[in-house]
Parts: structure tokens; sequence; C-alpha cells
């Protein structure tokens, strides 16, 4: 079956968005990753606006947990500054981060529904 020309042109402004798409999450996605910075508890504390013991007592009390918020090597504490970017936004507890790897997904996943919604267009007739 032809595709008429309508269609053809349509087809090619969803693959042409698709396609923008995922150039600009993927660049989202790297420049999360870039500022993704590490801190320790003195510096997580000062990021925070809060004393050390400030922070000592919430890690104390689990809201702050390892694996999301921060990890120990050797006897230190490292902080993400981005998952204490998320602690500060959200308002939900057990709220997960976002990282560059999840936005990477998020654009697989919407270029995969663009290009799937434009072979549902195909055959559809022009008004």
């Amino acid at each position: 079956m032809r595709l008429s020309h309508n269609a053809v042109i349509a087809e090619q402004a969803v693959e042409a968005i698709a396609s923008i798409m995922e150039v600009a999450l993927n660049q989202i996605a790297q420049s999360v990753k870039d500022s993704d910075g590490w801190l320790n508890e003195r510096q997580a504390a000062e990021y925070l606006g809060r004393s050390l013991s400030w922070l000592k007592k919430r890690k104390r009390l689990g809201e702050f947990i390892e694996g999301r918020h921060f990890y120990q090597k050797e006897g230190i504490l490292f902080y993400r500054k981005e998952a204490l970017d998320v602690w500060v936004r959200s308002d939900k507890e057990g709220e997960i981060t976002t990282d560059g790897d999840t936005l990477c997904e998020s654009g697989k996943a919407v270029h995969k529904s663009l290009f799937e919604r434009a072979k549902d267009k195909k055959g559809i007739r022009n008004c």
C-alpha cells in the first residue's frame, strides 16, 4: 500500500521529532552525570546549610540511606550531591533519585513510543 504525500510528511516529522528528543534527553542525561558530585560529611552539611551534628543525626534516624544518599568506603562517608538535591525537593519518603541512566531510558521509551505512533498513522486517510 502506497502512502499519501501527507502521510509520508507526517511520518518524517514524527521521526525528526523523535531524533531531536533523543539527542536532547541524552544531553540532559550527560549533564546530570557530569554534575553528580561527591561530598564528604562536612561538605554535605554545609551544602544543606546545616550543622555536621544535624546531618549525623538525620543519618542515624535513617533519613539518609546508605546506597541512596551516601556511600561508605574505608570509613569515609561520601554523599551524592544529586541525591541530596532530590531529598530537599522530595515530600515523599522513599523517593528515588533520577540519574542520567534513568533519563536515558526515558528517552528511549519516548523515542519508541513516537515510532509506534508513526506506524499506527500509516493507512489513515486524510480528512
